[in-house]
């Protein structure tokens, strides 16, 4: 294969894009202000520099200390016994463990500390010695899963929706032996490939983040305590606990002794005209576990949804009074045991929105008589006119502004227009815009080259005159997965691969002129990817099918 340019986008810095660029002229990366990103080595929310990459969240492979080696201390034994053995392992190397039950119903666990969401737990197993029974569990033993271990080597688990994962077998039968090796536990309803553990979990960045200009409008985004804040029965305590940045800043929503609602809101101004907006917030259970967050016009009419933060649940938005359309909601995992909870809608025209928190008793209900030691945790307040939200943006007195991402590539070198190119990339795409998210773009006025996006569900090839170029391919959204894909122009027709199949039959039209420069994850200020980039490739042949199928599998 003939590579022009070849980018791991992961772990690079600014000088890393400028140096690794094998064409005319270095890849480069401008955002104009700070913004946040979720650091995947320390797991919390951090701000970036102007200019420097984000490269954002961490996409957990193994959550266990430790996968291959179950003496250590992470791995909790009663009853049984390690012995390094060093029998070959199903990687082909001699490393096996055995496990040795000294008593009946002997364990070895490994216990993890997170949040509630989909589980599942693996080894690879060997019988040793002993026809006794083999099991696994996921919840430290409040459920066990029996698992048909042989003389050959088998991959065995159990899938199981929980907080607090305690992974490990049992073996039931004293003096029965297996060896063990490859210990995983997933984010996830199914096994996928193994990746081994060691003094901390396997983990890698989501990628780079690429997202367009958002602007926060919600002032005093972590002090509840300013008086643009209203109060409505509840009493705050500023800088109450850790938040997920790390720092001290998160408060406290204590509710009063008032048989009615208790909440906080704060009233924004927007344009007389129906528009999207969507409300996030960083929640944290307490005393109450329970919330409900709102967007109103201050008539009365809005939306909201009721938040369950001890088992990380929203349900579906409901709507108040007339003139909101298109609700949407969503929660999502956020650092030391926060959920980001949030809410959007198509507003009505009154020029003002208000954004609420309350909290609900245990009952569920928004209004109860309270209790003044109770309440929860809040941080990160943000009210932002579009369909989904975007990374946290920080606010004081006045409302910020994030500008958008812009990762661009000289074409000089790496592609030729008219000539047979390829392009391949691995990204996820984090929010539904209802239009146009961005993957590989070109000059601000399409100039002559193919503009490359995604809109969720399909993915296209557009020409200079922004008409699409051939058919698209039809994909379920897939939202927060990596996906790999790649687009072929073999100088008549262009495919697109994903998941290494091709979803397109030939286009029609061929990109018409050349160009200076080549934009990823956007188009000028239009059309931005709203996700994660993690390598880009640019062949300067159109590969083959076979190259296609393996380099997108």
């Amino acid at each position: 294969m003939t590579i022009s340019l070849m980018l791991p986008l992961v772990g690079k810095t600014q000088t890393d894009l400028k140096r690794v660029d094998k064409g005319t002229g270095p890849l480069s990366f401008t955002p104009a202000t700070t913004a946040t990103r979720l650091n995947p080595d320390t797991n919390l929310i951090e701000s970036v520099a102007s200019g420097d990459l984000r490269e954002d969240g961490r996409q957990y492979l193994n959550r266990l200390y430790y996968s291959e080696d179950f003496s250590q201390a992470n791995w909790a034994k009663s009853s049984v016994t390690v012995a390094s053995d060093n029998a070959a392992a199903p990687n082909g190397k001699a490393v096996a463990q055995s496990l040795t039950a000294a008593a009946a119903n002997g364990t070895c666990l490994q216990a993890v500390t997170d949040v509630s969401r989909v589980r599942y737990g693996s080894i690879y197993l060997k019988r040793k010695t002993g026809t006794g029974t083999i099991q696994v569990t996921l919840d430290g033993g409040s459920t066990w899963t029996t698992v048909a271990v042989t003389s050959e080597w088998v991959r065995l688990g159990a899938t199981q929706p929980l907080a607090n994962p305690s992974f490990g077998i049992r073996i039931v039968a004293s003096g029965d032996a297996v060896y063990a090796w490859g210990a995983q536990l997933e984010d996830a309803a199914a096994a996928t490939r193994y990746k081994k553990s060691g003094s901390s979990p396997a983990y890698s960045p989501q990628g780079v983040l690429i997202e367009g200009q958002r602007t926060n409008v919600v002032l005093w985004s972590e002090a509840l305590d300013d008086a643009v804040w209203v109060k409505g029965n509840v009493t705050i305590t500023a800088n109450a606990t850790t938040d997920p940045m790390g720092t001290t800043t998160a408060d406290k929503i204590v509710e009063t002794a008032v048989n009615n609602n208790h909440y906080v809101a704060q009233v924004c101004t927007k344009a007389a005209s129906a528009l999207d907006y969507v409300f996030s917030v960083y929640l944290k259970a307490v005393e109450r576990t329970k919330a409900r967050i709102q967007i109103e016009d201050g008539a009365g009419n809005g939306m909201y949804a009721l938040v369950d933060l001890s088992v990380g649940t929203i349900e579906a938005a409901t709507l108040l009074g007339t003139g909101f359309t298109t609700l949407t909601d969503g929660i999502d995992i956020a650092p030391n045991g926060y959920y980001r909870a949030w809410i959007h809608a198509v507003t009505n025209t009154a020029t003002s929105i208000n954004s609420f928190v309350y909290l609900r008793d245990d009952t569920g209900a928004s209004s109860y008589l309270g209790d003044v030691t109770k309440g929860l945790y809040a941080f990160g307040h943000q009210l932002e006119q579009a369909a989904f939200p975007s990374s946290y943006i920080p606010t004081t007195s006045a409302a910020v502004t994030r500008n958008a991402d812009t990762l661009s590539v000289p074409s000089s070198g790496n592609m030729v227009t008219l000539s047979p190119f390829t392009i391949v990339s691995t990204v996820d795409v984090l929010g539904n815009l209802n239009g146009n998210q961005q993957v590989v773009g070109s000059d601000v006025n399409y100039a002559g080259y193919a503009l490359i996006q995604t809109n969720g569900i399909r993915s296209s090839l557009y020409n200079n005159a922004g008409d699409a170029l051939g058919l698209v391919m039809e994909v379920p959204a897939e939202y927060g997965q990596s996906i790999k894909r790649g687009w072929r122009f073999d100088g008549t027709n262009q495919d697109v691969f994903r998941k290494g199949v091709n979803g397109t039959a030939g286009g029609r039209g061929t990109p018409v002129t050349e160009i200076s420069t080549v934009y990823i994850g956007s188009h000028a200020a239009i059309q931005h990817l709203y996700g994660h980039i993690k390598n880009l490739m640019i062949f300067n042949r159109a590969l083959t099918d076979a190259e296609m199928i393996a380099i997108t599998g």
